[in-house]
């Protein structure tokens, strides 16, 4: 038999794509059924002029033809409300959630700590370690083989007075004197060190200061705005002024620079003195921003409904989703009421209903 190539099926997700299916069932279809039932048409006839499946109407008809059957006693309704399994509150969302939103992140946490502390037992278990004793003090001690130790601590190395010492090459050594105590050292040829210890290096700090100034190396000489004193600063930190106080006294005398003016608050209508951008006198912009954080205080504790599951929202004021499951649940439900869904959604029914009649035109062929 020879080898024919398999007909290119186009790929239509299921979905998003489908053509749209004949009408939904309403329960005005079956008062319908019920009305045709009672005046004698047979099933295959109302399935003709009702355009139902046969299954829907085969089951409506049982239930008009024996109603008692049908009767539910309210002791065997379960309750849609449940119960969070740690707090007892009652939680609105999916049927397989047990917890609440704060217990369900507590959950979360006491699961990742006891996973972690299972993968830490296991990586204690992997590593081998043996017992071995210090050649010092005699103390015995864990270690791994691989590390060949045979001091149980940095002490007993030390203290040890037959261990091995580094023996220092004279030529890569040189002797230093301390500049601020004249003290001799020997430190290494790629160690630029001029001081003994830090002791001494502090004790430097101010004499070196003292000597840049005289010399006139890394600072300059200021005169103040206000008072006149001269001062000193590094030519990157350049100032007018010789302190805070003298700035701010400047300021309030003169205020020039951030234009200091008498103003009138717009909440108790008093006249202060303040900057081009105050609004408010002292006391009310305390009160304001004690009324702002109230406002926002409030805006956090009451919760938003979740437009997927009608849950509770509580957190952040940009959350409107229980989760991340609740929002692409959210978004396939309404992407086909988008603009991008609708053109995707009549691209894909045009190209289903074409494909019909192309087999319809090669079956009538």
């Amino acid at each position: 038999m020879p080898w024919k190539p398999k007909k290119y099926v186009p790929y239509i997700p299921k979905m998003l794509y489908a053509p749209l299916k004949a009408k939904d069932i309403t329960w005005g279809d079956k008062n319908l059924i019920a009305k045709l039932y009672s005046e004698g048409k047979t099933e295959s006839e109302i399935i003709s002029l009702t355009e139902n499946r046969r299954a829907y109407v085969h089951n409506v008809i049982l239930r008009l033809q024996h109603p008692e059957d049908f009767i539910i006693e309210p002791s065997k309704v379960k309750s849609t409300t449940k119960l969070c399994v740690i707090c007892h509150v009652d939680i609105t969302g999916l049927k397989r959630n047990k917890y609440c939103v704060s217990c369900r992140h507590e959950q979360k946490l006491a699961s990742w700590r006891k996973h972690r502390a299972k993968l830490d037992m296991e990586k204690i278990e992997q590593v081998p370690v043996s017992n071995q004793t210090c050649k010092l003090c005699q103390k015995e001690f864990k270690a791994h083989p691989s590390n060949n130790r045979i001091y149980c601590s940095k002490s007993c190395y030390f203290a040890d007075p037959t261990r091995k010492k580094i023996s220092k090459n004279p030529d890569k050594w040189q002797t230093i004197a301390c500049r601020t105590c004249g003290k001799e050292f020997t430190a290494h040829l790629c160690m630029k060190r001029v001081y003994c210890s830090m002791t001494c290096f502090a004790k430097s700090i101010p004499l070196r200061f003292e000597k840049w100034r005289l010399e006139g190396k890394f600072w300059k000489a200021v005169i103040c705005k206000r008072c006149g004193k001269q001062f000193y600063r590094h030519p990157s930190r350049l100032g007018l002024y010789c302190g805070k106080e003298c700035f701010h006294a400047y300021q309030h005398e003169f205020g020039v620079e951030k234009k200091i003016a008498m103003r009138v608050c717009k909440r108790c209508h008093k006249t202060f003195e303040g900057g081009q951008w105050f609004r408010y006198c002292r006391p009310c912009a305390k009160l304001s921003n004690d009324e702002a954080k109230i406002r926002y205080m409030e805006r956090q504790r009451d919760f938003r409904i979740c437009p997927n599951c009608n849950g509770k929202v509580r957190g952040h004021l940009l959350m409107k989703y229980c989760d991340a499951t609740c929002r692409m649940q959210y978004f396939a439900k309404t992407y086909h009421k988008t603009k991008e869904g609708r053109e995707r959604m009549n691209e894909a029914q045009r190209r289903w209903r074409a494909k019909k009649q192309a087999e319809r035109a090669a079956q009538t062929v």
